[in-house]
């Protein structure tokens, strides 16, 4: 026997020894399932739901838990109901057979019947669906709130287009329902079912406002996003002047029904619930005047002390915003310096919300910051943080010299590669520069820096920090860097002649092995020199092109043919005759002004606050524009001496505590003599309840 099959019996051994446990267990169950003992049938339900929680099936148990749906103990129904709504999951079919004893709950105590209604609607079979219906239908009465939340979660199960009608029904019926509990559930399922649809939302309107802050916090975020999206499909957007400066001006010019939204909305924004308090503030962003707009910064700033989760929501919300409204957070800034114990993701973010809020009386403070997290040891923290000192001098001051010290000194940096990033900074930052003599003059009476015709960057110092960027060259690897320092070193080929002339022949030696974007950029290089210095650099040019013409990439060859044409092939075309005159002005095009490629998506991009911003994916989910036609006022009118509001009573809450009781199987009567006390402090006490069947 050799060496490796020795060593491998004992894992052998440990796995047989594992599989017969298994076979063990699942042995057991069955036999506690076919007993006729109620506590060894309570024990094998008890032991299959744990081996199910796994991921388990024990299809042979299905039989014995269908016939557990109507054992007299009702501990054993709740369990029986829990595990077969847990084995429909992976084989629905085998509970037909349940469906008589799902019925006959109806008339048991409410915890059976919720917990039978819930296993009963999970059933994915058609056949059983007009059953099903007719089954919703009896219950949306029923006395016990549970039962009726229960059936406004099943609408949602049982929804399928055809049935939508009968659906809205019962929705409505639990819109107009006493119990909070009940409401929050209805609200949940007409946002499943019929999201945009005004005429219903008319009729509860100013009802649902009222009642906002006794919604449990599932509903209340559920409301607010459709809060948001009714607004704008039904309100024209607020305008209101810079003249008005009082808050009851500002709320006398509000419509009086968007003016109530705001005023409901505003104590959820303090709210304990992380995602109440965001969709509150993001309600507001979008829909509130920009005076009232100040009101969510606070709230959104007491997120980023939260959990790692609820600071990454909040920033990545935070990052959307600033970039159309940065002015809000600058008086900020503090919050989001970077804490030690702060994880990556929240680092990252944090470093593009302060890039985007620099300006010039927080620019030493912000520079500060972020020079600190260069030295990070995580490269992609310290890249961030490079383009984030590069995106607050374009943000913050006139670019000059000395603002541009910060990413000059980061080109002596030991580490490469906050090196090539502090270049490919400094490309962009310098490609719209210098300015001309008629951008020196509107500077003079620009309106946020003053005077700044004296602090113009002049040619020679410009000329200075192109030069030290030329010494960085050939150290750079990193192609989209690289790519940057040929276009903006061809765009100012005018100004630096002889500097573009050597840069183009250090890429002709290794042009061949270049990525593509890095031959592209050298091709307009090539043609730019040729322009500036035609019979110095021909031949150069010439030598490139031939390259570029036999290059396996179709794109670099139509490039340099293009290039080629319109440069040197002779030609008798009138078209490219005429395009040859100016062919200067299509080389040396005017660069636009600076920007920078953020990952941050626009609120009007997508909606902020949705999981398809935390997933950067653009046009996903975009937000309903505003309006031009308002709805008129009296639709809402429509339901508001029908509707019954929650009561606060002290007898409407001895009412609720009672159906609670009764439903977690707790009485203060002495009726129930049968059940000691193990069976009243059953296994469905109020957490479990609330984790298992209310999740």
């Amino acid at each position: 026997m050799s060496m490796e099959s020795v060593s491998n019996v004992p894992t052998a051994k440990v796995e047989i020894q594992h599989d017969e446990k298994i076979v063990s267990q699942r042995e057991s169950i069955l036999e506690n399932l076919k007993s006729d003992d109620d506590k060894k049938i309570e024990l094998g339900l008890k032991t299959l739901l744990a081996y199910m929680s796994k991921g388990d099936v024990i299809q042979e148990a299905a039989p014995y838990v269908i016939i557990a749906l109507s054992n007299k103990d009702p501990d054993i129904r709740h369990l029986a109901a829990i595990v077969a709504v847990m084995i429909q999951e992976s084989n629905s079919e085998i509970l037909l057979l349940s469906v008589g004893a799902f019925l006959k709950s109806v008339f048991q105590e409410p915890q059976s019947r919720t917990l039978s209604l819930k296993a009963f609607t999970s059933l994915d079979i058609p056949d059983l669906q007009e059953i099903t219906m007719e089954h919703l239908m009896s219950c949306y009465t029923d006395m016990f709130p549970y039962v009726r939340r229960e059936v406004a979660i099943a609408c949602t199960k049982k929804f399928n287009g055809e049935n939508k009608e009968q659906i809205l029904q019962i929705i409505e019926k639990l819109l107009n329902d006493q119990s909070s509990l009940v409401i929050s559930a209805a609200i949940y399922a007409l946002s499943q079912v019929a999201p945009d649809d005004d005429s219903i939302f008319h009729k509860y309107y100013r009802q649902l406002l009222t009642i906002m802050e006794k919604l449990d916090p599932w509903a209340q975020t559920i409301l607010l996003r459709m809060l948001i999206h009714y607004v704008h499909r039904n309100f024209k957007r607020p305008e209101i002047s810079d003249k008005i400066d009082d808050w009851d001006s500002i709320s006398d010019a509000i419509d009086p029904d968007l003016e109530l939204l705001f005023t409901h909305v505003q104590p959820l924004l303090y709210s304990i619930t992380p995602s109440v308090s965001l969709t509150a503030s993001i309600l507001y962003f979008y829909c509130a005047p920009s005076m009232k707009r100040q009101l969510f910064v606070k709230p959104l700033i007491r997120l980023l002390y939260g959990d790692d989760s609820v600071q990454i929501i909040a920033l990545s919300v935070i990052a959307a915003i600033t970039l159309e409204e940065p002015e809000l957070f600058v008086p900020q800034i503090r919050h989001f310096f970077i804490l030690e114990n702060d994880i990556k993701d929240i680092k990252l973010l944090k470093l593009r919300v302060i890039s985007q809020l620099a300006r010039q009386m927080n620019f030493t403070s912000i520079v500060d910051e972020l020079t600190f997290n260069v030295n990070s040891n995580d490269e992609e923290i310290g890249k961030t943080a490079v383009f984030s000192i590069g995106r607050a001098i374009s943000l913050a001051t006139p670019i000059t010299y000395s603002t541009l010290n910060p990413l000059i000194k980061l080109l002596t940096n030991s580490r490469q590669y906050i090196v090539t990033t502090a270049v490919h900074c400094l490309c962009i930052l310098l490609s719209p520069l210098p300015k001309r003599d008629e951008d020196k003059n509107k500077a003079e009476i620009d309106p946020l820096f003053g005077d700044l015709s004296d602090e113009m960057m002049t040619d020679d110092e410009y000329i200075s920090i192109v030069k030290r960027l030329l010494t960085f060259f050939g150290k750079i690897t990193d192609e989209e860097a690289k790519s940057a320092m040929i276009s903006f070193i061809g765009s100012k080929c005018r100004l630096i002649p002889d500097y573009a002339h050597e840069v183009l022949r250090q890429i002709a030696i290794t042009f061949l092995q270049q990525k593509k974007s890095v031959k592209l950029q050298s091709i307009f290089l090539a043609a730019r020199v040729y322009c500036v210095k035609p019979k110095e650099a021909g031949d150069l040019v010439r030598f490139v092109f031939s390259q570029a013409m036999y290059d396996t990439d179709i794109e670099v060859r139509d490039r340099v043919r293009l290039c080629h044409a319109l440069i040197s092939a002779q030609t008798d075309q009138k078209s490219i005759q005429n395009v040859r005159k100016n062919f200067d002005k299509f080389l040396f095009a005017p660069k636009p002004d600076v920007s920078w490629d953020d990952k941050s998506l626009k609120s009007s991009e997508v909606e902020i606050g949705q999981i398809y911003q935390l997933f950067e994916l653009k046009n996903a989910s975009r937000m309903v524009k505003w309006t031009d036609k308002e709805t008129p006022s009296s639709v809402r009118d429509f339901h508001e001496n029908e509707f019954n509001e929650i009561s606060s009573t002290k007898q409407d809450e001895k009412f609720d505590d009672e159906s609670i009781e009764e439903f977690l199987g707790v009485s203060h009567n002495n009726d129930n003599q049968n059940h000691n006390d193990d069976n009243d402090a059953s296994i469905f006490g109020a957490d479990e309840i609330s984790n298992d069947y209310f999740e």
